[in-house]
């Protein structure tokens, strides 16, 4: 999500946790089946199911080292709703590579115990997690001033990437997300990395896809586009290697591939009136090669839900992926209290959506050892 986009903290402050007898009561789930990417589609590794992941942003994991503005439990109970309630197959869960680290302020233990629960309560319900890497630095750890939303992932984002791949190794539960909102560079930049405009060195996307693939992890990546991910055109266009190549990253034998992530909102065009005939443009061209996610779409306008259900129709004649920004910390939100009532104008249309799967869900994975979703 842009920086420059206020976020509204939220107006209540405690999330309790659902009655432990509305999960108890229910059957044994099983961790999703593992995934990998297909010519332009999404597969389970085994049996060919093909999988359209469709879900929500869950955001405060990348601001708070202990989660958003509300006590702990708090996010996951989020995580619970959204995959229980509101049936979302994919959650959105942006991180920040200091307090991964263990620099900001952070407990890295505590915190990396935060996000093992998100993804193992995920799991419970048969849903994947998208963990991305929503804030870095600028060459530098722990500077709270310079730990946030960059144009470019900064060298130390190897580094993470080394390590929360390492610990997330194959999980089926997982992807990644590779950087948030790639912007104000060339695609050569993008893919290949050089100054990254803003004070600092960046590697590139390819070099953390190359990070991630060291550690033997064939978890299937997310890569936003320019433009703060929503400009998909340099995979296909001649933008790279002075003009004489397509930009889209190659990923190493046995990774599991790479879903593209463009995010669309009303802001996107002027006078933020974005409609779906923009993003045709910028979205698929690539979308006919490579798989496509819109990993942010919202508005905050209150219209009823007209522009939401005209970009969710847009969405599914292009039988994309996608994931509703955002849960409940920001504006534009889904929910209007803690008991994540759905406002008219985005969250009831979401919520809609995302209750009827298509194509139908694929078979379940292994079942899961759990008797009850951890985190209660």
């Amino acid at each position: 999500m842009r920086k420059d986009r206020k976020r509204i903290l939220s107006p209540y402050r405690v999330f309790p946790l659902f009655p432990l007898a509305l999960f108890l009561s229910q059957p044994l789930f099983a961790i999703p089946p593992e995934l990998r990417v297909v010519g332009n589609q999404v597969e389970t590794v085994n049996g060919g199911c093909t999988v359209r992941l469709r879900g929500v942003d869950i955001a405060g994991m990348e601001w708070s080292k202990t989660g958003p503005e509300f006590p702990p439990q708090g996010i996951y109970t989020s995580v619970q709703a959204a995959t229980y309630l509101w049936k979302a197959n994919i959650v959105r869960i942006p991180l920040s590579q200091d307090f991964w680290m263990g620099y900001g302020g952070a407990d890295k233990v505590d915190y990396r115990a935060r996000v093992d629960r998100i993804v193992q309560i995920a799991s419970y319900y048969n849903a994947y997690v998208d963990l991305d890497l929503h804030w870095s630095g600028d060459g530098n750890w722990g500077s709270t001033a310079k730990a946030k939303q960059q144009s470019m992932p900064d060298d130390h984002s190897l580094l993470f990437w080394q390590d929360l791949a390492a610990h997330f190794k194959n999980n089926p539960a997982v992807l990644f997300g590779l950087y948030n909102e790639p912007k104000d560079v060339s695609w050569d930049v993008w893919r290949d990395g050089g100054d990254s405009g803003a004070g600092f060195h960046t590697p590139g996307l390819q070099m953390l896809l190359k990070a991630v693939r060291s550690t033997g992890a064939n978890n299937v990546v997310v890569v936003g586009g320019l433009d703060w991910a929503y400009d998909l055109t340099g995979l296909v266009n001649d933008s790279c290697g002075g003009g004489a190549q397509p930009c889209a990253l190659t990923d190493t034998p046995g990774g599991h591939g790479i879903i593209y992530d463009a995010h669309v909102y009303p802001f996107k065009t002027s006078p933020n009136d974005w409609q779906p005939s923009d993003g045709d443009q910028k979205v698929t061209p690539a979308a006919d090669k490579y798989a496509v996610i819109i990993g942010e779409f919202g508005n905050a306008k209150k219209d009823g839900g007209y522009w939401i259900r005209k970009t969710l129709k847009w969405i599914d004649e292009h039988h994309y992926h996608a994931m509703a920004w955002d849960w409940t910390n920001s504006d534009p939100a889904l929910t209007l209290d803690a008991n994540f009532t759905p406002n008219v104008w985005e969250g009831v249309p979401v919520k809609e959506w995302l209750s009827h799967p298509v194509p139908p869900a694929c078979p379940p994975g292994p079942a899961s050892p759990a008797s009850r979703p951890p985190g209660t």
